[in-house]
């Protein structure tokens, strides 16, 4: 909290200016693509440029509620406009009001009484699919295990210049937030479900990197990742062996992402759009949505470590 009081500070005497109170990070809905405000020039390109590294920062040392709304803004480092600088002050205004926000560690497992999880035996459709395990990695010294939880969300087509989905995902490690991102894909998909997918794919590569690095520490691995998605086709096709998938440009990551559950990498599980923590990484939300989220999940399902 002080080490975001002293940056407000020195930004307040730099623009001069008070910076105002905000309840989220960007305004609902907001779409900083469309801005059509003039471009700055000379020393306020590079006040932006100041601003933007700050926020990155604060992102790395722990601000993920901020993470959609900086990288977002990050884009438009080489040609910021007013609109830009504006946004870029009021997410500093946010961190200025909001500045006791916490992660607490703690490796106890995270409570999944509310989601339903259905697994199959999958050797018909994905014969000998087994997950790799290094042979050199050390013995665990104990059968403690750091149980895997993932949220994760894309927002299709978000971009409106683009028409690129957001994809992001937020990482625990027992009831404790490990690693988050928000990022806009590669590619531009022609539906909701095709957006899901890769965003699926992509947390599921995450997993299976972690699962890799646990086990070289020397950490007790046993148990699938669990994922917690919101989009129900993608939810049904992850657990029912016998759904197919007809598009083709798509079929690489349906493969990849149902090959990992056949292998016992991950589970997948249903979460109600209104409980997704990642939807906070994949589009800007008002205040009543951002605290109820960060709120109730941190809260009801993995403790008050962050409010």
């Amino acid at each position: 909290g002080d080490v975001y009081k002293r940056q407000v500070k020195r930004i307040e005497k730099l623009f001069g200016k008070e910076l105002k109170n905000y309840g989220s990070p960007l305004a609902p809905d907001d779409h900083p693509e469309m801005d059509d405000t003039d471009l700055l020039v000379g020393d306020d390109i590079t006040r932006y440029q100041m601003l933007i590294g700050c926020l990155q920062w604060a992102v790395t040392l722990g601000r993920f509620d901020i993470q959609y709304a900086v990288n977002t803004l990050a884009r438009y480092n080489a040609a910021p406009r007013e609109g830009h600088m504006a946004r870029a002050l009021r997410v500093f205004g946010y961190l200025k009001h909001h500045n006791k926000a916490r992660i607490q560690f703690d490796t106890g497992d995270p409570c999944l009484d509310d989601f339903e999880f259905v697994e199959h035996d999958w050797s018909h459709v994905y014969q000998d699919a087994e997950e790799y395990v290094d042979p050199d990695n050390p013995k665990p010294k104990n059968n403690k295990e750091l149980r895997q939880l993932y949220y994760m969300d894309a927002s299709h087509a978000n971009c409106w210049v683009t028409r690129r989905s957001v994809s992001s995902y937020h990482e625990f490690l027992g009831r404790t937030i490990n690693f988050w991102q928000s990022k806009h894909q590669n590619t531009v998909e022609s539906s909701t479900y095709g957006s899901e997918l890769i965003a699926l794919r992509l947390t599921i590569d995450r997993a299976v990197a972690l699962r890799a690095t646990l086990r070289a520490l020397g950490i007790y691995v046993s148990k699938p990742a669990i994922i917690l998605c919101d989009n129900q086709s993608v939810c049904c096709n992850m657990q029912l062996p016998s759904s197919t998938l007809k598009k083709k440009h798509q079929m690489v990551a349906f493969h990849r992402n149902r090959e990992a559950i056949a292998a016992h990498v991950a589970l997948v599980g249903k979460v109600h759009s209104d409980w997704n923590l990642s939807d906070l990484g994949t589009k800007p939300k008002g205040p009543d949505v951002y605290w109820r989220l960060l709120r109730e999940t941190f809260y009801g399902n993995i403790r008050d470590s962050y409010i």
